[in-house]
């Protein structure tokens, strides 16, 4: 559904201005900003966005994922992706796949023109909801709410014979693994071929091998990624920005960024402080690592000396994406459950602020001069 407007009930994100609660821009000049569409996705509240050239993506609350052309912001289709909220989307480097991954545990692939399911995912047993997701190389690494760190390789997905899979997936479906190891070893189940290999709808199910899995990877759910060439990063609810590598073992630990001393993090631990937590990460390509906190701040890091420069004091809320723009003018753009979207410079001054919504839950910065914002009225705006 779209509504052509220029006041968006998603966040007023038709107009840009200072705020007198937050950091103030340094200069007189009012960021230039209009609403282009104001888009209704279909589902409930949209907890992650994603674009490719073509198309951009919304996941939302009830797991469906609303798909809009970009060159006519018109809905072109609803694909039903997860028994639970569709937590996080992610397209490849070549564009031509996206990733949805799920509050039922498990990673969806998608074709991105022709919007057709090509195979599913399973995290690993007891992972919870797939809460993270990027793309690194031909892997996909997934973020966990069992505090997991997971990947899988896209290319090498064939690699476990079929009826592997399903004999793993058959175990993970019934409630005693005896009784599956019984069902398939006997081969009573040898009929029903399609019901433990597909997702019965034709869609080959696959799933994330032990051996790739870093169980612990974070004290607390993995709520954030980023990759680059260096490294995978991770957030989690301790507070923590982990860098990892792959390595002959998958992948490997490669260090940690901290922002707090060893005093701060025994007081938070005894006062079960979680104003730490990292929701959001985004990287700028110049070699900084930006942390969206639940405290309403943003942490900046230069990865070369591994050090926290400095912590923009962003939002009121907690700082739910993150999204940078390398075109023309360099930008960093904040959305946080305060309702705003604020926008920085490339010198990380305060330009400007998109505000008014109920919680501004995901953000993306699609190029062209354009930011996508989902909200938790359901509500999109261009």
């Amino acid at each position: 559904m779209l509504h052509p407007s220029p006041s968006l009930s998603a966040a007023s994100l038709g107009s840009i201005s200072s705020s007198s609660s937050s950091p103030q821009p340094t200069n007189n000049n009012v960021l230039p900003a209009s609403c282009v569409q104001t888009l209704t996705a279909r589902g409930g509240a949209v907890l992650a966005v994603a674009h490719s050239s073509t198309h951009v993506f919304c996941g939302s609350q009830q797991g469906t994922i609303s798909v809009w052309r970009r060159d006519t912001w018109r809905l072109e289709q609803t694909l039903a992706g997860h028994a639970g909220g569709c937590h996080a989307l992610a397209v490849d480097a070549g564009g031509s796949i996206l990733f949805s991954g799920g509050g039922d545990g498990r990673v969806r692939a998608w074709d991105v023109q022709t919007l057709r399911a090509l195979f599913a995912v399973h995290a690993g047993v007891n992972s919870g909801a797939v809460l993270a997701l990027a793309t690194a190389g031909t892997r996909v690494v997934l973020g966990c709410q069992n505090t997991s760190l997971q990947s899988f390789d896209v290319a090498e997905r064939d690699a476990v014979p079929r009826t592997v899979r399903r004999h793993e997936l058959l175990a993970r479906r019934l409630r005693f693994f005896d009784d599956a190891n019984a069902a398939v070893d006997s081969g009573t189940e040898e009929s029903n071929d399609d019901d433990y290999g597909t997702d019965g709808g034709g869609v080959e199910e696959y799933f994330v091998a032990p051996e790739d899995i870093v169980d612990f990877a974070h004290s607390g759910y993995v709520y954030s990624l980023a990759a680059d060439a260096a490294a995978v990063y991770s957030g989690g609810s301790d507070g923590a920005v982990r860098l990892w590598r792959f390595g002959a073992a998958g992948l490997e630990p490669a260090g940690e960024l901290s922002a707090r001393t060893k005093g701060e993090e025994e007081e938070e631990e005894e006062n079960n402080d979680e104003e730490a937590c990292v929701h959001a990460l985004a990287l700028d390509g110049d070699g900084l690592l930006f942390a969206g906190l639940q405290s309403g701040g943003i942490d900046v890091w230069d990865l070369e000396t591994r050090q926290r420069i400095r912590t923009l004091p962003a939002h009121r809320a907690n700082v739910f994406a993150l999204a940078t723009s390398s075109a023309k003018h360099h930008c960093l753009f904040s959305a946080s459950a305060d309702g705003d979207v604020r926008v920085w410079s490339g010198d990380l001054q305060p330009l400007g602020v998109i505000g008014g919504s109920p919680g501004v839950l995901a953000v993306a910065a699609i190029g062209g001069g354009l930011v996508v914002a989902g909200c938790a009225d359901a509500t999109v705006g261009v």
